[in-house]
């Protein structure tokens, strides 16, 4: 216990830093070169710039984000003593949207779900010269995932005959028979195209449910090829039949294409193929 008393000022400027938010003072608590990482960064431990991006990330899904102490030791056998495990309960809404923590989910961002958390978890902190040089934190995803109340699915990305993936569907409500149904992908060749066509292929589908004749949406993944889907819309040109089991040339059922993706390519200018689409309209009466 000495040696978590010898550190005890450098782990509550450290622990002070999270729970008044304070990014200046959490970055100031390290070592130049000083390295942070958690179960949500999957590539090296985090230092300066990266870190404070990842805290603020969780700072804005969390306004009201705090850590409750339960202990600081001495880790047994380290070099100098310089090794301290400190035990805590993260304690939050989330009010604001969570970017970076579920890296495997559909969403690059989860929009604000209102749970509440209390997870447990621990830090191991590496401190020299009263800063600290490592930290790692620990804690479960999975608990964290079930009590701010997001599904949580658990398979491998093929078992040899099927790929697997995901989806979701968005309806109006409407049991009319679809006049048209259109498809198209979108092949992404790195996650910041990933984070894009999530973020562009939201705000189209949010304006998409608004236009007239919609039925349904459906969109989803499966490993870089994103499925997405405005309702009824299609990019291709007037005139030519549009995917399987459409009843009239797309010039009788769609939009004109500048009314939902004007600037598609803009968005867009170095995808391998469209985005994908796959929706259901109405057959004009």
């Amino acid at each position: 216990m000495g040696a978590a008393l010898r550190h005890l000022a450098e782990v509550r400027r450290y622990c002070d830093s999270w729970n008044t938010r304070d990014l200046e003072g959490l970055l100031a608590a390290f070592a130049p070169g000083g390295t942070y990482t958690d179960p949500a960064v999957t590539g090296p431990p985090l230092s300066g710039p990266t870190l404070e991006a990842h805290a603020r990330a969780l700072f804005l899904a969390f306004a009201d984000l705090s850590f409750e102490v339960a202990s600081a030791g001495a880790m047994n056998g380290g070099p100098d003593n310089r090794d301290v495990v400190v035990r805590w309960l993260m304690r939050g809404t989330h009010s604001g949207p969570l970017e970076h923590y579920f890296p495997a989910s559909g969403y690059s961002v989860l929009p604000p779900s209102g749970g509440a958390l209390a997870l447990p978890g621990v830090d191991l902190l590496t401190v020299t010269d009263g800063q600290i040089v490592a930290a790692e934190r620990h804690f479960d995803r999975q608990t964290m995932a079930d009590q701010l109340g997001f599904q949580v699915i658990v398979q491998p990305d093929t078992d040899g005959m099927w790929q697997n993936g995901f989806a979701a569907r968005a309806t109006g409500g409407s049991t009319a028979v679809p006049g048209a149904i259109s498809l198209t992908w979108t092949d992404v060749r790195s996650s910041e195209e990933a984070g894009l066509i999530d973020e562009i292929g939201g705000q189209f589908g949010t304006e998409l449910t608004e236009a007239p004749g919609f039925i349904s949406v459906v969109t989803g993944g499966i490993g870089s090829r994103f499925l997405r889907s405005p309702p009824g819309k299609t990019n291709r040109p007037s005139g030519q039949p549009c995917a399987t089991n459409c009843t009239r040339p797309v010039s009788d059922v769609s939009t004109p294409r500048t009314s939902w993706a004007p600037s598609a390519r803009e968005y867009l200018p170095h995808t391998e193929s469209a985005p994908f689409w796959c929706a259901a309209r109405r057959a004009r009466a």
